[in-house]
């Protein structure tokens, strides 16, 4: 096999798909379902070897669920058939099993319960706080108190409060 034939393999296959999407005529829901399928299909992959490289972090975790959980299913599938019909180590198919398991629970039993995905302060409510004007710099606030929410570290709208004041 050619070093570096996987190389943004995901990004090739996302332009082979938009031009066969053209010529299946797929409606937009289907184009964008396949589209995100494509362009996360390595994303449980990338999980897992930064959980054998002890890298993985519930920041990692909360992140690819934020991102998937609405095409989860599917990645686990593509995951798991991908891996069975490329590698024939009993003992990684059983690791990559574990590991998908692993992280369901994780989505059901830490992130579903913990994890505040939903904007917990409106871009209104940001530029009324913040004396702003409508402009790019709200999406920018919006976007940096998502990500602390992702992180963990706003849980309510008083701390959400507090941490659009600090930046």
């Amino acid at each position: 096999m050619k070093e570096g034939i996987f190389k943004h393999h995901d990004e090739k296959g996302m332009q082979a798909f938009e031009n066969i999407s053209k010529e299946l005529a797929f409606g937009k829901k289907a184009f964008k379902f396949c589209s995100k399928l494509i362009k996360n299909h390595l994303e449980i992959s990338k999980l897992f070897f930064l959980k054998k490289l002890d890298s993985l972090t519930d920041k990692d975790l909360n992140f690819f669920w934020y991102e998937n959980k609405d095409i989860a299913p599917h990645l686990i599938i593509l995951t798991l058939s991908d891996s069975l019909a490329t590698s024939e180590d009993k003992k990684f198919l059983e690791e990559i099993t574990k590991f998908i398991l692993k992280i369901q629970d994780y989505y059901f039993n830490v992130y579903l319960k913990e994890v505040i995905d939903e904007p917990l302060l409106s871009g209104k409510e940001i530029m009324e706080i913040l004396n702003l004007k409508p402009s790019p710099k709200i999406g920018e606030i919006k976007d940096k108190l998502l990500q602390a929410q992702l992180e963990g570290t706003v849980k309510t709208k008083e701390q959400a409060i507090n941490f659009i004041k600090s930046l």
